[in-house]
């Protein structure tokens, strides 16, 4: 998707929106909010693809600002991955976990406890 071609009066009316504007647009059926949440699978699918081939976990458990609206994303990101041959095989669930929205927070919060926790 490029610069510009969302159309500000699908996303409350700003040439800049936020997620939450791009999200709604995307429920309500703009092909071009759709394109943008499938670009954000893309990436998501890319990463996860990534951890997976070093970790080999199970289930991969995604969380933060935009798990709320993962009805907008996560099937782009399971579409992809199933696609995907060196992931596929492995059959690791992609589950988002409910109520992280602040997950991210959350995490750099702990690793920067844990750094001054370590340090002299």
């Amino acid at each position: 998707v490029q610069r510009g071609e969302l159309d500000p009066a699908d996303v409350g009316g700003t040439a800049a929106p936020n997620a939450e504007a791009v999200v709604s647009a995307a429920r309500r059926g703009s092909a071009a909010a759709q394109a943008v949440m499938e670009e954000f699978a893309a990436w998501v699918a890319r990463g996860v693809a990534a951890v997976v081939n070093v970790v080999d976990p199970e289930v991969v458990a995604l969380g933060g600002g935009l798990s709320a609206a993962a009805d907008t994303w996560l099937p782009g990101v399971r579409r992809r991955l199933d696609a995907n041959p060196t992931f596929a095989f492995r059959g690791t669930g992609v589950e988002v976990v409910q109520g992280a929205e602040r997950a991210g927070a959350a995490g750099a919060s702990l690793l920067a406890r844990s750094a001054l926790a370590d340090a002299p």
